[in-house]
Parts: C-alpha cells; sequence; structure tokens
C-alpha cells in the first residue's frame, strides 16, 4: 500500500516578503528591512539602500501589523480571471511606509480614509507543485 503523500505547508508566493502565522498562534508579519547606516526602511525588502546607496547593511524588520488606510478605489472591471469588484488600496504603516495592498470587509460597509487596518494573510490559491499559494491583504480593525 502507498501511503498518502503529505500536504505541501503553505507557502507565501514570494519568498522573503512576509511570514506566515506559527502553529504556536504567533501572528504572521510583513517583512520589510532597515538600513544600518541611515535607518532608511523598505518594503518589500531590498538588496541595497536607495537613501545612502549602501551595499549589505539591511537588516530584516517585522513590520506592524495595523495601519491607517491613507486611499483606496474599487475595482469593477478586470482582466480575465478576476472576480470583480474588489477593492485595493495604500495602508501607512507606524514605520513610516505605505503598503499597496487588496483590501476586504469594504462590501459590509464603506471604508474611509484614515481608519485602521490591519493585515492578515490568506489563500490564493492551490498549486500541484508547491501546494497552498498564500498572500497578504488588509481589513478594517473592529472598533
Amino acid at each position: 500500500m502507498n501511503p498518502t503523500p503529505a500536504a505541501a505547508p503553505p507557502q507565501p508566493f514570494r519568498k522573503g516578503l512576509f511570514t506566515l502565522p506559527g502553529p504556536d498562534g504567533s501572528p504572521g508579519h510583513l517583512m520589510g528591512n532597515r538600513c544600518r547606516e541611515c535607518a532608511a526602511i523598505y518594503f518589500p525588502p531590498r538588496q541595497l539602500c536607495a537613501r545612502c546607496m549602501k551595499d549589505g547593511i539591511l537588516e530584516a524588520l517585522p513590520l506592524s501589523r495595523r495601519g491607517t488606510l491613507y486611499t483606496y478605489t474599487v475595482i469593477r472591471q478586470a482582466p480575465p480571471r478576476y472576480e470583480v469588484p474588489y477593492a485595493v488600496g495604500y495602508v501607512d504603516l507606524p514605520e513610516g511606509i505605505r503598503v499597496f495592498a487588496q483590501i476586504e470587509g469594504w462590501q459590509a460597509r464603506e471604508l474611509a480614509v484614515g481608519e485602521p487596518m490591519e493585515v492578515f494573510f490568506t489563500t490564493l490559491r492551490e498549486d500541484e507543485q508547491r501546494g497552498e499559494l498564500v498572500g497578504y491583504r488588509f481589513r478594517p480593525v473592529d472598533p
């Protein structure tokens, strides 16, 4: 009898972009990096600091899970294979960076610029070779 192969663990759609929530309940985080020379912070992570132009001095930095909605739009027409409508927007994080992402939770009520948002991780699709591919999105923080 052939044993059933174990399912591959969930994988980020792009390596190094975020850490997934752990089995112990620890939250996942978007991963940026910070320059040890000039303290500039980046997301997505970079190889070279764009401010001081130094290489090899960027350190990994877990970013805050919460931020503020800077702006958003609802997409009502999209290319094939995209389910519409969906919302995208920019969220400002306390580290001073602005992250572009899909926004969920807008269907139940209208979003408001300046409202608190939180990152969460969700399955984007199943891939036969890599298994479950996970991505990040933002949603309003419940009051």
